[in-house]
């Protein structure tokens, strides 16, 4: 398999943001009511159900290139709101782009 990240946007081992606010909710003694926390937990749990967004990983093959190497990449997308392989997007498109832009 490809050893090499480029694009990481999230790791698997970072709690997503409605995890970190419970627990903050749970070790804070906050002004914060716990209803209007829940709510706002629940309303953030809709959005990304509703509105679902995407993480794009790619893995290439090298480091750097010669001209008139094969790269060799694999790409995915992510679901943000858990996680899990996305099935929205069928189709990625890749640009090759030199240090001249």
């Amino acid at each position: 398999m490809f050893s090499k990240e480029v694009f990481v946007f999230h790791t698997k081992e970072e709690d997503s943001v409605v995890d970190k606010m419970d627990n903050w909710a749970m070790n804070n003694n906050s002004m914060v009511s716990s209803t209007r926390l829940d709510s706002l937990t629940q309303r953030l749990r809709l959005f990304g159900e509703r509105i679902p967004q995407e993480k794009v990983y790619v893995h290439l093959d090298n480091t750097s290139y010669f001209l008139g190497d094969t790269i060799w990449f694999a790409a995915y997308t992510r679901r943000t709101n858990n996680d899990h392989p996305s099935r929205i997007s069928r189709v990625l498109y890749a640009e090759l782009w030199n240090h001249d832009g």
